[in-house]
């Protein structure tokens, strides 16, 4: 259908009835449109009588979607009644255009409906970054009072959900969210993670019927009092990590036997493997001296720590206590007052690199005596390396241990200070150590090395099994135990729970028999888990949606705008 210009311009103005144009002014980068309104009468606003009385008349000025590149401005000329009830408080009025726009706003209903989009999708900053390409500039406060004015969905009431935590500031504030698990659609989200907010939401809402969650006691206990009658189902995944994290308090507590545990012990793992071949040597990060210094430093520190809070444990308080008095987290605290000997940490292994193709030949430049990294950069381009200068200067520098030739006089060593004494004579580099340095594994590596599946573990991790064993006894008595939870937990096998929680009741192991008896104070949620299909795994997926909408508002995720977002958004 072609329409005459005059219709055309009509239809591309906000559907409102009534609505005429009356003149159109067209500027280099806006259109002025004025508009009025045709409609003989209007309602009062306060009464609802109808009035044809007019009083006067004045202009409105809204900002409108864009036409191309021309934004687009009406001049609104509003009408002002007698209102025709002598009984209304307001003796004038002026007529609303609710499909226009709101009374006193500056925009047209959709203009603003386009930017609160907008707002939902990318927050303040880059909204508003991003809105004068669409041809509605705006700031991002208003972006955000946009968004914190839309109304909320009404999802329809969920009978199976799922609860968890999600971190507001890490290790001080916690939230709460609830999704409803048959739709996969977020419920609500909460400021706090005590019992008594779940337990006064669940109370409202007597159609719940499952409720999942983690292993939280406080979510525990609040969901008995709210919900009564629901049924409690334990997370999987949490059951599993559990299990990890008393194994590793098992670890913890041999740190003097499996410290010299590492993948560089070769001829140890390549006898539990039974197997002949050269294994491959795991890359370890070289460190700038003034990298290492930084380590040994930090290191320092750890070990004045955890010396403290042995020291403190002698005493006879409390970990919580001790962890109130240092200023540092229970978690850390109970891992020094288990550990035999300073837990130590592992060595970084380097990843995969641009520049390995061509490790050789930088090496061999190297030890010619080229230590400019930019000189490096440009030989390795012309051999088709596609990466940046820095990757090359930072392999360059880890490698040097003098200043460079052409390093500025400045940042060389000052004349008559005191030199390092183990550093040679004349300037010459320290040569590096021909063996690569001993990568320890990590407490947590080891323990969920004992809870997976054996039969997805590769050789060289049935090796560090092995070796394991040997050098920890009781880890031998732990993994045959594990192995058997961790199938019965992937299988929902749920008749063999009481042969389980005998077992690790029975092995002597303090940190089992811990694991074990708090499944058996939260018993009905964890044989749920083992029955029914239900679990927390959509909202853990949920939480990680809601972290990336937390961490793109740049500081701006306030407990109510980050609920409004997030319950739009999905």
């Amino acid at each position: 259908m072609i329409l005459p210009p005059d219709e055309l311009v009509h239809k591309l103005l906000p559907p409102v009835p009534g609505l005429q144009l009356d003149q159109m002014v067209v500027g280099v980068e806006t259109l002025l449109l004025t508009v009025r309104m045709t409609a003989e009468m209007a309602v009062c606003p306060h009464c609802a009588s109808v009035s044809r009385r007019l009083h006067s008349q004045y202009r409105r000025r809204l900002a409108d979607v864009p036409w191309g590149d021309h934004a687009v401005r009406l001049e609104l000329r509003v009408r002002r009644f007698h209102c025709a009830n002598v009984a209304c408080p307001k003796r004038v009025f002026a007529e609303r255009l609710p499909a226009l726009a709101a009374p006193y706003a500056r925009r047209t209903a959709r203009s603003l409906e386009q930017l609160t989009a907008l707002g939902f999708a990318l927050g303040g900053e880059a909204g508003a970054r991003f809105a004068p390409r669409l041809g509605l500039p705006v700031s991002p406060a208003t972006l955000l009072r946009y968004i914190r004015k839309a109304d909320l969905p009404l999802p329809p009431e969920p009978r199976v959900i799922g609860v968890d935590d999600f971190a507001l500031r890490r290790r001080e504030r916690y939230g709460t969210l609830i999704i409803d698990l048959e739709r996969h659609r977020p419920v609500d989200v909460w400021a706090d993670r005590t019992a008594d907010t779940p337990a006064a939401w669940l109370k409202a809402r007597a159609h719940i019927e499952v409720v999942a969650r983690d292993r939280s006691p406080e979510y525990a206990r609040g969901i008995g009092v709210g919900a009564p009658g629901a049924v409690q189902v334990a997370d999987r995944w949490h059951l599993l990590e559990n299990l990890r994290q008393a194994l590793q308090r098992l670890l913890d507590r041999h740190q003097a036997q499996i410290r010299d545990l590492s993948l560089s012990s070769q001829p140890a793992l390549e006898a539990a493997a039974g197997s002949t071949s050269p294994a491959i040597q795991p890359t370890i990060r070289l460190r700038s001296p003034v990298e290492e210094a930084a380590r040994q430093a930090h290191r320092a520190g750890r070990l004045a720590r955890y010396e403290q809070v042995r020291a403190l444990y002698a005493q006879a308080p409390s970990i919580l206590g001790i962890a109130k008095r240092l200023g540092m987290s229970r978690g850390t605290v109970r891992r020094y007052v288990y550990a035999d000997a300073f837990p130590e940490r592992a060595r970084r292994v380097s990843r995969p690199s641009m520049l390995d193709p061509y490790e050789a030949y930088l090496q061999e430049r190297w030890d010619e005596g080229c230590r400019n990294g930019l000189q490096l950069w440009r030989e390795l381009r012309d051999r088709g390396y596609s990466g940046s200068h820095k990757l090359v200067s930072r392999w360059a520098r880890e490698r040097r241990t003098a200043p460079a030739a052409n390093t500025p006089r400045k940042y060389r060593p000052k004349p008559g200070r005191a030199a390092d004494p183990s550093a040679p004579a004349g300037g010459a580099e320290i040569p590096l150590p021909a063996t690569a340095p001993v990568r320890r594994i990590s407490t947590p590596r080891l323990a969920w090395l004992l809870v997976r599946d054996r039969e997805r573990l590769d050789e060289a991790e049935k090796a560090m099994l092995a070796q394991l064993h040997q050098v920890c006894p009781d880890t031998a008595a732990a993994y045959p135990l594990a192995q058997d939870f961790g199938k019965m937990v992937r299988q929902q096998a749920c008749g063999s729970l009481d042969t389980r929680l005998e077992s690790a009741g029975a092995s002597g192991l303090a940190d089992l028999q811990s694991f074990a008896a708090g499944l058996e104070r939260d018993r009905p949620a964890v044989e749920a888990a083992l029955n029914l299909a239900w679990s927390n795994g959509t909202t853990e997926g949920f939480v990680n949606k809601l972290k990336v909408i937390k961490r793109q508002m740049y500081g701006r995720a306030n407990v109510d705008l980050l609920r409004t977002r997030f319950l739009n958004a999905a």
